[in-house]
């Protein structure tokens, strides 16, 4: 058992929220836009200052193994749920060549080590 990883310690991950719709909005101050990325900010920051920033990640129901798998499957329904219109995915990166994305309808993940 390597007692490294049971120590506390924290992370500097990094994350990108992926949108996807039908068209460009054709019309006012979002012309040219799918979504304004102030609203994905408006679903995203509660849920980070809530539950992800500066807490326990292993005290948070669905994230007792909090892997970068994991967490973005976890952020992904949490957004969700909230009711973001035309989420697509949710991608996690632990370094600038390791993460891992999360897709919904079909739920897949894909983890990508690149070298």
């Amino acid at each position: 058992m390597n007692l490294e990883l049971l120590r506390l310690h924290g992370h500097s991950w990094t994350g990108r929220i992926y949108v996807e719709g039908e068209q460009l909005q054709t019309e006012g101050s979002q012309k040219g836009m799918v979504i304004d990325f102030g609203k994905i900010s408006a679903y995203l920051n509660p849920i980070l200052e809530d539950y992800l920033d500066h807490h326990y990640l292993n005290e948070t129901t669905g994230l007792e193994n909090p892997t970068s798998e994991a967490i973005a499957e976890w952020i992904y329904h949490q957004i969700s749920l909230r009711g973001l219109h035309g989420l697509h995915s949710v991608e996690i990166r632990e370094t600038c060549t390791s993460g891992a994305r999360y897709f919904h309808p079909s739920p897949k993940i894909q983890v990508k080590l690149e070298e």
